[in-house]
């Protein structure tokens, strides 16, 4: 399956594999940047009720690109298993 986007002057369609995969890397590395923001983040007294909310926010978002990405993939394995 390929993603398309589309502005005025082409279409540019990647295959939904490349999107697992960009979103894969960062979630990767995610638990050590959140360390790293912590401890930025311990010299102001302020910051650890929004880091906390921060974090849960960005947890939030991660699990939704990861529901609708693997939901895309079954919608995809779905329509390949009808056409056979």
């Amino acid at each position: 399956m390929r993603l398309c986007t589309f502005n005025r002057h082409r279409q540019t369609c990647v295959p939904l594999e490349h999107f697992r995969q960009a979103a894969a890397r960062p979630t990767e590395r995610l638990p050590e940047l959140m360390v790293e923001l912590q401890q930025a983040a311990i010299a102001t007294s302020d910051q650890p009720p929004r880091l906390l909310q921060l974090q849960a926010d960005i947890t939030t978002k991660m699990n939704e690109l990861a529901a609708t990405i693997t939901a895309m993939l079954a919608a995809r394995r779905a329509r390949e298993k009808m056409r056979r």
